[in-house]
Formats: structure tokens, sequence, C-alpha cells
């Protein structure tokens, strides 16, 4: 590793200390943004690392829309249930496999204990932070247990303190996000620490999760950078709506005769502020005020931009659906909300497998390397991306499977899957006991016995003495079925 030792995996080489004067050289940077003008902004966001995670930052604490998208993109993975795979059905694999699952969910620890997230699950929602920025970086801190090698602690970094360039053209793409950045991790251009002026680190003991790298780029395509506009429109908007409710009646213009000094401009000016700020004024005779009012038709127009464009853009664009956030859109019905459902289920599968690889390459795989060796094969890391099947259609299946197909079912299997508890008695078993339950199973049997000799004497009695029956004659019958032949009289 270029300009510096090796360092030990129980060590912190990034701490977050040592970054904070970067940290702030960068934030004053910042202070020139030009933020009437977007477009001088989206043209920095493709080459200025520090002025576009502030961006995105600020972008997704301001708009409400992108915030909750975001969000769901999280949640939606975080409430998955996670798993180890053993690599083959022998025991030592499984042994791995299991001291794996047992070390992640036992041993990893979380720096905010109070948060709502903790251990794995605040690591997976840090990680998730790709989706928004392109890429998220962690400093993985292995802790010396008793019987184990284990992670103790995965502490994310910003963003723009790293970089990827490894080409003839690295002194300008590690200065920037412009350029391949195809390379290695390495510390940006200018960020110094220590010993390490720049340099590359080693991967082995960072996590770094690349969401959608296009032609190897490993900053990953940032999906704020494509809301961008959108947000900054609708923001803007909002601005000029406010504006536009400070005017109350209108635009109030005060005359003032030619000649006058500047104190009676001042004053004229203040009189026609105190008409629109004020319920009663004094003014002098020689002072004209005139009420301009505004023809009122932006509310239409500025729900048509940011409910109607605005908001659409960025749900679809984050979600890739909008009826969790806007409805059925005027008229949904099932079909439409199956459909959305179905897309918003696609967008978790694919975030759930591009996860899980950094995951298998950074964290699993030291995990088995410094506990078992080298020779040891890898178990898989794996989210239960799949839908789970809600128990009324399980049971739907089963007993078509039962009924129409004949397929004898296992009845441990039917109650797993169920979710049903065997029971702990016969006091315990819903219906009554085993003899009270036979005891009705006979009774049943009798009188369908019974019910089927009725049925085939009556229908005897109707061939041989068929005819028209009168009421007396029917109910008659139906009294006594013993007596059959009757008159028609």
């Amino acid at each position: 590793m270029a300009n510096k030792q090796k360092a030990e995996i129980f060590e912190e080489i990034l701490e977050s200390s040592k970054m904070g004067s970067f940290l702030n050289w960068g934030n004053q940077n910042l202070s020139n943004i030009n933020h009437d003008d977007p477009s001088w902004t989206w043209q920095r966001l493709k080459m200025n690392p520090w002025l576009a995670m502030a961006v995105y930052d600020d972008i997704e604490e301001k708009d409400a829309r992108v915030g909750s998208c975001l969000e769901t993109r999280k949640t939606a993975v975080l409430a998955k249930n996670w798993r180890i795979i053993p690599a083959s059905d022998k025991r030592q694999d499984k042994r791995v496999a299991e001291f794996v699952e047992e070390t992640l969910r036992d041993y990893f620890t979380s720096e905010s204990a109070e948060s709502d997230y903790s251990g794995f699950d605040n690591f997976l929602f840090e990680a998730l932070d790709a989706i928004s920025k392109g890429v998220s970086v962690g400093e993985i801190i292995f802790g010396d247990g008793k019987d184990r090698v284990y992670i103790e602690n995965v502490k994310f970094k910003p963003q723009q303190l790293f970089a990827f360039g490894d080409t003839a053209l690295s002194p300008f793409s590690t200065a920037s996000l412009m350029y391949p950045q195809t390379g290695c991790l390495q510390l940006r251009q200018g960020v110094m620490l220590d010993n390490m002026i720049g340099g590359k680190l080693s991967e082995d003991k960072f996590f770094v999760f690349t969401y959608r790298p296009k032609h190897g780029n490993r900053w990953g395509q940032a999906l704020l950078k494509y809301v961008y506009w959108a947000s900054w429109m609708k923001r803007a908007s909002v601005r000029q709506w406010l504006k536009y409710q400070e005017k109350g009646t209108g635009t109030v213009v005060g005359k003032y005769p030619g000649g006058s000094s500047v104190a009676e401009q001042q004053n004229a000016l203040g009189a026609a502020t105190a008409v629109v700020e004020e319920n009663a004024v004094a003014i002098s005779d020689k002072f004209v005020l005139e009420v301009h009012e505004m023809v009122r038709q932006l509310g239409s127009s500025h729900k048509e931009l940011v409910d109607d464009f605005c908001n659409v853009e960025i749900t679809l664009r984050l979600t890739g659906q909008t009826l969790t956030s806007r409805g059925s859109d005027g008229g949904g019905s099932r079909a439409l909300g199956e459909v959305h459902d179905k897309v918003r289920g696609e967008y978790t599968e694919a975030d759930c497998k591009q996860v899980a690889i950094p995951i298998n390459k950074r964290m699993v795989k030291p995990l088995v390397i410094h506990n078992f060796g080298y020779n040891a094969k890898l178990p898989t890391f794996k989210i239960d991306y799949e839908p789970e099947e809600s128990v009324d259609s399980k049971a739907k299946f089963f007993g078509q499977v039962r009924k129409e197909i004949g397929i004898e079912l296992s009845k441990t299997q039917v109650r797993d899957e169920l979710q049903l508890d065997m029971p702990k008695d016969e006091a315990d078993t819903l219906g009554g006991t085993s003899r009270e339950r036979e005891k009705g199973r006979k009774g049943e049997k009798e009188k369908d016995d019974l019910d089927a000799e009725t049925l085939e004497f009556a229908e005897k009695k109707t061939l041989n003495y068929g005819g028209k029956l009168n009421s007396k004659t029917e109910r008659f019958r139906r009294l006594r079925p013993s007596m059959m032949k009757f008159s028609d009289e």
C-alpha cells in the first residue's frame, strides 16, 4: 500500500477526528454556490464531489417527496429477513454458515445504540445510502473475541473523501468526479492523513457498495442527480407561491408629487407598507395610494407544476410507481394496485440483490478467512426478497391439492405452513375429544345411510304410483312415508 504501513485489521485508519479539517475545508467552498442559477450547480455536480454531496444532502433534507421515496426504498429492504446459505450440505460447510450468521447477528454492534436501527440493521441502512448518492464507503473495524475474529462495526465515511481514479488521467480524476473512476479505492487528491497523502487503501479493510455502475464507473449512478431539476423547480415554485401569498390584496403603489425630498419619498413608501401590514393608517393628503390587485390564477398552475409534474417525476424516478404516494391518479382499480405493487417488489428485489454482492465479498469472505482459513468454502449471504404467501392462499392451495388432485399431504408440513400448533391434549383440541369426534362421525354416517334409504324408497314409490297429488296428499305423504299409495280423487 503506497505511503503507509499495512494497517492491522483491528485498528481504525480513517478516524473521524482526523477527517474534520477536510470536511470543514470542503464546506467553506460551498459558500460560493450560486443558488439562483441551477444550471451553474448542475454543471458542477459532474465535477465537484464536495458540492455534489452537499447538494444531494440538501435535496434529501428539504424535499419531503424525495426523502419519503428514499426511505421507502431502504425500509423495504430492512423489512426482509436475511440468512446465510451454506456452500453445501456437508457438516463443515454448515458449521461455517452458522458461525457467520451468529457473528453478524450477535457480535455486530452499532455506534448509535439509541437509534431505531441497531447492529446489522443500522449497517444496512447506511449502506443503502448508495442508492441516492451512487456509492457508500465504510471502514470495517474487526474485533478479537475469545473464539473468533468478528466485525465489531462498519463506520461509514463521507463519500467525497474518496476516489477511484487509476488511469493515466488519475491526477485529474482523483480531484474531481470526471474521467474514468474504475480503479481501486483511494483518498482523494489533497486529502492528507498522517503519513498518507492520497494513496490507495486496502479494500480488505473497507466496505464499498457501488449502485448500478455504468461502464465500470465505481461512483455509480446517484439517483439524486436525476431528480435535481424536478426538485429545484418544485422548490422555486413554492418560493414564488409564498411571495404571492404575501401580496395579500395586491401591490400597493404610493404616489408623491414630483420634486419631493428623499424623506417624503420614504414616508410615501412607509404609508404603502402600512396599508399592507396595518388595519388603519394615516397619510398626508398629498400622497395618493393605489392598490393593484393581481389576477389570482397562480393556485391551479402551482398545483399542476408541483404535484402533477414535479412530484410525479420524482416518484417515478425513485420508486417506479406513484400509487403508494399519490393514490390511484384519479381512478384506480385492483388491477392497477397489483401492477404498482409488483413494480415496487421488483425494485426491492433488485436492491436486495445488489447490496448482497459487497456484503458477501467484503464481510462474509474475510470472516471465513480469518476464522477458518483460505481453504474453507464460502457461504452466501441472501436477503429473502421473495414476497411471502398469505396463510389464506396457502390454505386454499392445500385444499385444492387434497380435494381436486387427491395427493396425500403431510400434517407436519401443513401445520408449519399455516403456522398451526399441535394440540397439547384432547381438552386443547378444537371440536371436542377424540371420543366425541368419533361419536359425531358415527352419527353422521348413520344419518347419511338413513337418508339414502329413505330417498331410494321414495323414488321407487314415485315410479310405481306416480301422478299428480293434491296439497293434502303431498303434506300427508311427507308425514307418513310408509303409506305411499293414494287415489287421485
